[in-house]
Parts: C-alpha cells; sequence; structure tokens
C-alpha cells in the first residue's frame, strides 16, 4: 500500500473519486472519514479508467490521504453473462493485492467491474468479509431490477429476466451467440438465466455478514433465498454538516426540482407531465443532472426535451445537466419542493434524505426505501409510481397554499447521521473480527 500503511479496513467499490462520483464512491468515502475520525484506517480498492493502461493492470494513488488501488477492467473478453459479474483473472490480480496489503476486515461495497470472484479471494484469505447490497446487482445484472420493457419487476423469475437481459446483452446470451454455462445446456436463454441466479445465490453466501440500506431491499434478497439471519438492515447516515444553514430566497413562482440521473427508472418524464399541466407563471422546474445512455434506451433525453418544449413558457423549465458533489446544497436552495418520480424500487434515496435536510419538502413515488423518510403531510407527500395525475394534485396543494412547501421543509428529517452509522458498523464489524482497535 502506499506510504507501507496497513489498513484495518479495506473497501471494495466500482469506483472512488475523483475518477468515478455516485452514491457508492460517495457514501464509501464519507464512512472511510468517519472511521478515521474514530481512530481506525481504510483503505480503498476500486475499478480505474485509465486509457493508458491494459485490462488487469493496478495502479496506486490516494484520496484525502486513504490509500486507493485501482484495477483496469473493460469487459473486453465477456462472453456469458456470468462475465458482467465475474473474470478469474480479477480474481488472481485481488489475490495478488491481498497478500501485500492483509487488511484486518473487508467491506465490498460494489464489485461491479473489480470481479464477483474477489468475494471468494476473500474468503479462502480467513479475513473477515461484509457487503453491503447498495442496489439489487447480485440479483439483476442491470442492478435496479427494472425491465428492458422499461416497468419495475416485483419478482425474479428467469422467465422474465431471460428476454430482458436477451434485449440488454444480445451477445451473451446463447440465442445471440454467447456460450451457455455448460456445453450440455441447450441453446436457449432461459437456463442461462435460472443458472446465473443460482451462481449469485452462491456469491451472496459468501460474506460473513450482508447488509442493506433498507426493509424494503432486505425483502427482495429475502425472496431471492438469501437467509433472514444473515441479512440485516443498516441505514445509511448522511453527513449533515453541508447543509447547515441553507437559505431560500423569496421567489414569485413554487420552485420544483429533481436532481438525479435522467434515465427511464428515475421517472423525470413522469415529473414533466405532472409540471406541464400547472397553470401558466406559476411555477418553475430545475432538472439537475447528467443522461448517459440507459443500456439499449439511448434516446431518452431527447423525450426529456420534447415534453418540456410542451411546458408553457410562462412555468420555465431549467436543464442544468452534470454538477459537482459539493455544489449540491446550493442547488438544493433553489429548490422548493424536491420531486423524487422514481419507477424502479430505490434501495435507499439518497438524495431524498438531502433534499429533506436542505429544508426543501418533498415529493416522493411510493416505493422502496423511500418511503422510510417521508411522513406523509409533515414532511411531504407520496404518490403512486408513474401516476402524474397524483404529482400533478400534491403540487397543486403547494400552489394553493403557498406557506406550505416552508412549513413542510421544518418538519420532521427522518435522516439518520454519518456518526451513528459509523459506530453502529464498527459494532458490527467487532462482532466478526474482535481485532479491531477500538
Amino acid at each position: 500500500m502506499e506510504n507501507n500503511r496497513t489498513p484495518e479496513i479495506l473497501f471494495l467499490t466500482c469506483g472512488c473519486p475523483p475518477e468515478q462520483v455516485g452514491g457508492v464512491e460517495q457514501h464509501s468515502l464519507e464512512l472511510a472519514r468517519a472511521f478515521r475520525d474514530a481512530g481506525l484506517e481504510t483503505a480503498f480498492y476500486a475499478r480505474g479508467d485509465r486509457a493508458d493502461l491494459e485490462e488487469y493492470d493496478t495502479y496506486r494513488g490516494d484520496v484525502e490521504g486513504f490509500p486507493v488501488t485501482r484495477v483496469i477492467y473493460r469487459w473486453s473478453k465477456a462472453r456469458s453473462l456470468r462475465h458482467i459479474y465475474d473474470d478469474e483473472t480479477l480474481g488472481s490480480v485481488f489475490t495478488r493485492f491481498l497478500e501485500r496489503a492483509r487488511p484486518r476486515l473487508i467491506h465490498a461495497h460494489h464489485m461491479g467491474g473489480l470481479g464477483v470472484s474477489c468475494l471468494k479471494v476473500a474468503k479462502d484469505s480467513g479475513i473477515p468479509l461484509v457487503m453491503t447490497l447498495h442496489d439489487y446487482w447480485m440479483i439483476c445484472p442491470r442492478g435496479q431490477m427494472f425491465h428492458s420493457d422499461l416497468y419495475s419487476c416485483s419478482t425474479v423469475d428467469p422467465r422474465l429476466c431471460a428476454p430482458c437481459m436477451a434485449a440488454t446483452w444480445p451477445a451473451l446470451l446463447p440465442s445471440g451467440g454467447g456460450l451457455p454455462f455448460s456445453p450440455d445446456l441447450p441453446r436457449e436463454d432461459l437456463p442461462s438465466a435460472a443458472a446465473l441466479h443460482d451462481w449469485l445465490r452462491e456469491m451472496l453466501a459468501l460474506p460473513d455478514l450482508l447488509l442493506t440500506p433498507s426493509e424494503a431491499a432486505r425483502k427482495r434478497f429475502l425472496q431471492f433465498g438469501v437467509p433472514p439471519e444473515r441479512i440485516h438492515v443498516e441505514e445509511n447516515g448522511l453527513d449533515t454538516a453541508p447543509f447547515a444553514g441553507i437559505r431560500r430566497e423569496p421567489s414569485p413562482r413554487l420552485r420544483v426540482g429533481f436532481v438525479g440521473t435522467l434515465i427511464p427508472s428515475k421517472g423525470v418524464h413522469v415529473l414533466l407531465e405532472a409540471f406541464a399541466r400547472l397553470p401558466e407563471g406559476t411555477a418553475s422546474l430545475l432538472l439537475a443532472g447528467n443522461a448517459p445512455p440507459f443500456y439499449q434506451h439511448t434516446d431518452y433525453m431527447d423525450r426529456i426535451r420534447e415534453l418540456a418544449a410542451r411546458v408553457p413558457r410562462g412555468n420555465p423549465v431549467e436543464v442544468l445537466g452534470s454538477y459537482r458533489h459539493e455544489d449540491l446544497p446550493d442547488l438544493l436552495s433553489r429548490i422548493d419542493v424536491l420531486v423524487v418520480p422514481a419507477l424502479w424500487e430505490e434501495v435507499f434515496g439518497l438524495t431524498l434524505r438531502e433534499g429533506l435536510l436542505s429544508g426543501a419538502a418533498v415529493a416522493a413515488s411510493r416505493v422502496g426505501g423511500l418511503t422510510q423518510a417521508v411522513k406523509e403531510g409533515e414532511n411531504g407527500f407520496t404518490f403512486p409510481p408513474g401516476d402524474a395525475g397524483a404529482l400533478e394534485a400534491i403540487l397543486r396543494r403547494f400552489l394553493e397554499d403557498p406557506g406550505l412547501a416552508t412549513r413542510l421543509g421544518k418538519g420532521p428529517k427522518q435522516v439518520r447521521t454519518l456518526e451513528d452509522m459509523a459506530r453502529s458498523i464498527l459494532d458490527r464489524y467487532r462482532n466478526i473480527q474482535p481485532d479491531l482497535p477500538r
């Protein structure tokens, strides 16, 4: 490790700032800061993006003093569904890394681009292993259990999963020319999807402890076959300091906003459909976030622009694009009502809770971990996912009662602190690794 520091804890992540900045990456970095405050050293093993290196190469650096080792993986040799998750060479690379690093505990946050075989390497090493399931990737290779036909999946069924996987990765399924897991399997997709699910269940059995941020997510993994005694809810904590003292300037319009990734599963089109029905001259809308391709659906931003063009001109729509995480408090100060119109079963809902901390009122889909944070009529409202009419009715309530957003913005926050989460996770660590310093 850089500077010959031996970490007590090693985080495995699908990325690490500044190369990758997403929810998992930001969460794991904030947790490492909290562990540092508690006197424990943390290091990162993450996927890297350097274009000048070959696949499987590693390189070292640090982020805020935390040692970071990154491995290059580009899925260039993917030939089957399992290669979305794993490549045996990645396991070998991690084996060599672990021989040098020797942490006292390993915490896997997301294995995308690292290779799930790293879990087996960790298990075989005898080092205690914890895994947080931040999304549904260990059930569904698309990560959100959101079908290629753009609906939220309520269960795991190879008969539904196989056509979705074939639409998303046709070359990796037998029907599209990919290799089945065994030469004895027929060249059809259903056995491949079922075999992937069985293998993922085996991988989920490797960690000593499984965590997930919400009871809604835990239920999904129980349905998938994870024994209830092996998986526990550990709600994410947030650093509240950046949101302290946010001030909102008065506005003649109701300022509605969405902050996040503009992809179909986030339901931004539902928000635009509802917003377009509001009386002209009464509201404004801010959409902040990047719009990456969503698997085979590459035209979602065109749909967003088309819907935005239908909004009455007296209700301006601003499409801001990408933003830096440190700019989020300023962004939220421009929003009276933060809308989270998710169509998938959000595991947690980080942005929703950041909105609450900022003093915004919230309107959120009644799905997944979002409902844990919303107290109906006290800090916001919920609505059925995909129901633009119900969302419109909520927004009209704010128009009819100009002080409502301010009152709800002062309501209960329902947000756990980062420090509380760190203490709880360290207690869980020590239950399986008593040798961690106190």
